[in-house]
């Protein structure tokens, strides 16, 4: 036997139809996934014999499926896949050489080249300090700013997450319309929460009675397009304890903590085995504490983390948070294709 038999099995027998054995996709799937991992023909009529398909049926329906041109086909793409993996095998493998792999470059604010050359276009997140000194939000935004100043002003948030698994990616279900007073307060009395959460996708920030905020952000317009702030920024506000869940985006960000602490944890594209649980296109089960690779860093007010394209992250607020974020680089940064995910 060059390798195991793939773990899963079928859950119920082959079915008898017009008086000979016919045996159902499920186990036909079952044999192709097998050889194309490399397990004996001989291996598999064995496993089938002792489900209870006979010996000779049973050699039939490997060897057709064996010969079959389909899986021909699939051999060239799951050659095609294990090279792919080498590829990103190296890169993993050169990462881990390095004296501190799990950690987050910390620098002072970048020249424009430095943040693109040295950052953006090797795909290596870094935290940059002191770029927000003379922000006047810094001083400014809280719970209690954000009620006086806006407090009638109508927003959208996500709540009830707690009664859901997958709120992140139902968090169309989750929508409330609330004043900006109400969720304020809220935040402030709620202690530690994920139940609800003012997120990127409740879009507040498209709405022209929230555009005054950014009247207390200086754009680092070396880095990014004033005129391109639509639709590239967006506001974070809730609780200590909001967590979004690990996911990648197809664009880079900029993001921008205000108020608060958030910690991340990060984990680059060529890290595959979060492929195994992704969803959505975007979006991964997958279990961290199983040995990835992971960076951590905590994120706290005045401080900004370049996040590369692609890379995966989960998100905790460590205390009650503000936070905005930017999509609108002086680079192309759509790659909207970018879907490793997708079934």
């Amino acid at each position: 036997m060059r390798s195991r038999i793939r773990q899963h099995r079928a859950t119920r027998r082959p079915a008898i139809r017009d008086g000979g054995l016919v045996l159902s996709p499920h186990w036909q799937l079952w044999i192709a996934e097998n050889l194309l991992r490399g397990v004996a023909p001989e291996v598999l009529i064995a496993g089938l014999v002792e489900d209870g398909v006979p010996a000779l049926r049973a050699s039939r329906e490997v060897h057709t499926v064996a010969a079959s041109g389909a899986l021909a086909a699939g051999h060239a793409l799951a050659r095609r896949a294990r090279q792919l993996e080498l590829v990103a095998a190296i890169d993993r493998e050169v990462r881990a050489l390095s004296a501190s792999p799990r950690d987050v470059p910390r620098i002072a604010p970048p020249s424009a080249d430095e943040l693109f050359e040295t950052y953006l276009c090797t795909s290596t997140p870094v935290l940059i300090t002191g770029l927000m000194t003379d922000w006047p939000a810094l001083a400014r935004w809280s719970p209690a700013y954000f009620k006086e100043r806006l407090g009638d002003v109508a927003v959208v948030v996500t709540s009830g997450r707690e009664s859901d698994l997958d709120y992140d990616r139902n968090y169309t279900r989750h929508l409330e319309t609330t004043t900006m007073a109400r969720f304020a307060d809220r935040v402030a009395a709620s202690g530690e929460t994920n139940d609800f959460y003012m997120v990127s996708n409740n879009r507040n920030l498209e709405a022209s009675a929230l555009l005054p905020l950014l009247d207390d952000v200086v754009i680092p317009t070396d880095y990014l397009d004033p005129d391109r702030l639509q639709g590239c920024v967006s506001l974070w506000f809730g609780p200590k304890g909001t967590l979004t869940p690990l996911h990648h985006d197809t664009t880079s960000v900029l993001f921008c903590q205000i108020y608060g602490k958030k910690s991340f944890r990060l984990l680059p594209p060529q890290e595959t085995s979060l492929l195994v649980g992704a969803r959505d296109y975007y979006a991964s089960t997958a279990d961290l504490r199983e040995g990835a690779p992971v960076k951590e860093i905590v994120v706290s007010a005045g401080e900004a983390l370049f996040l590369p394209v692609g890379w995966w992250h989960e998100v905790r607020s460590l205390e009650p948070s503000i936070s905005l974020s930017f999509t609108n680089f002086r680079r192309p940064n759509r790659f909207d294709w970018y879907k490793p995910g997708s079934p």
